[in-house]
């Protein structure tokens, strides 16, 4: 399980090819997010995140999740 300081230490670190940002839930987003992390193409050997409602700047969009709405995300992932 992630721990609070690591989706903090996320949320600060600006950049990275191992993390994705969006306030996006739609395929076109998240689709190509999760093959890119999938393929580890820098050889990073560790585990990659999307933080979903999180804005490129790594502040939080302050998003409320529905059921259709998770229900869309688990389809995409």
């Amino acid at each position: 399980m992630i721990t609070e300081e690591k989706v903090n230490a996320l949320l600060a670190d600006m950049e990275s090819d191992w993390i994705e940002r969006t306030i996006s839930i739609k395929e076109d987003k998240l689709g190509p997010a999760v093959c890119a992390l999938s393929n580890d193409y820098p050889n990073h050997k560790h585990e990659g995140y999307i933080l979903l409602g999180v804005h490129d700047d790594g502040k939080l969009a302050g998003m409320k999740w529905t059921d259709k709405e998770l229900q869309t995300i688990g389809g995409v992932i």
